[in-house]
Parts: C-alpha cells; structure tokens; sequence
C-alpha cells in the first residue's frame, strides 16, 4: 500500500474529507499532498500542471500515488474520466503506483449522507432529533447531497465547514458508504489498489 499521496480535488471541502478516507484506507500516517483547483473547471484546466508538480512533493520525488477525483454534478461519471486520461494521454509520470481518476457521483456530499450514523455522532447545538433518510435510495441519487447534507446539520444547530466534513469523514462506517454509494467503492479499490 502507497504511503504517499498526491491529490488534486475542486475545494476544501474535497480535500478534507477525501484526506481523512485516504487516511483511514491506507494508514494514518501516510504523507498526502493536497491541491484544491475551485470546482470541476478548475480540476481539469489544472491537474496535468499539479501532476508535474507532484513528482517532487514527497521527499524531494513523487508521490507514489496520485489521485486526481471530480463531483460528476449529474454528468457522465465514465465520460469525465475518460476525458482526464485523454487529456494526459502521452504523457508520463514517474509515480511507482501511477495515476488514478475518481468520479464522485453527484458530490462529496453524497458520501457524507451514506452513513447517516456519522452524523448523529455530532453533537448538537440545539437537542435535534437524529438525522433520518430512507437507505432504499442511495444519497447518489440526490440532486443535491450537498444541501440536504446542510439541513441535516443545520437541524443539529451544526454549520457545514471543512472541518465538519473531515469529522463526519473520520466517524462514518466505510462499508456502508460502499453498500450505499457505488463511486466510493470504486475510489475505495482506486485508493488500495497496487
């Protein structure tokens, strides 16, 4: 398993929550360089630059491992990946265990919502009631995780920060996030693969 990660993801949000599952899937003490890029747009006009970049991160070489992941918004999670391998097509990177795409169907929000245990954890600032959603749809079948997952919150008198994402991201059980989300198992097998 890679103990250095290079990733490049659209936010704040992004990189907490995508650090903590890479840190829970690999180990905790594993070296993650993160660039954020402000939004989808930003990822692909800027991820081959940071890729370059991410040949010197760690200990003055690469990184073993990159991870470049986008919210797929509704869009063609197959589509968009294959859209980041072309645009790096030709192009070589000396990272020992390579360069992966992750597709986030609909948004990192949608993975916070899949364990809705994770986010009764939080303490609540005003008594709320527990969070409750029916299991039989899966979060990445929301239009929008990422307001429903600030209602959520916002019923425990909780705001939605990065912080917030990374804490739900360390309380959360990832093989209901598997069972419930299909885009995670596939950055789950992205992240361990080797």
């Amino acid at each position: 398993m890679p103990d250095s990660f290079g990733l490049v993801v659209e936010g704040t949000y992004d990189e907490a929550a995508i650090s903590e599952f890479i840190m829970r899937l690999t180990s905790a003490a594993a070296f993650i360089r993160a660039y954020t890029c402000g939004g989808v747009a930003g990822v692909m006009q800027k991820f081959p630059a940071y890729l370059a970049a991410l040949q010197y991160e760690f200990q003055g070489g690469p990184v073993e491992k990159a991870l470049v992941v986008v919210d797929s918004n509704g869009r063609n999670p197959a589509a968009l990946e294959a859209q980041m391998q072309n645009k790096i097509s030709g192009r070589t990177y000396s990272f020992r265990e390579g360069v992966r795409f992750c597709v986030v169907v609909r948004e990192i929000e949608a993975w916070l919502l899949g364990d809705l245990n994770a986010i009764n954890t939080i303490p609540s600032n005003r008594g709320g009631g527990r969070a409750t959603l029916r299991l039989n749809q899966s979060p990445e079948a929301l239009v929008d995780p990422k307001v429903e997952l600030e209602r959520r919150l916002s019923q425990r008198g909780v705001g939605y920060t990065s912080a917030m994402a990374r804490r739900i991201a360390a309380a959360a059980d990832l093989g209901m996030l598997e069972r419930h989300c299909h885009s995670f198992a596939d950055f789950r097998q992205k992240v361990q693969d080797c």
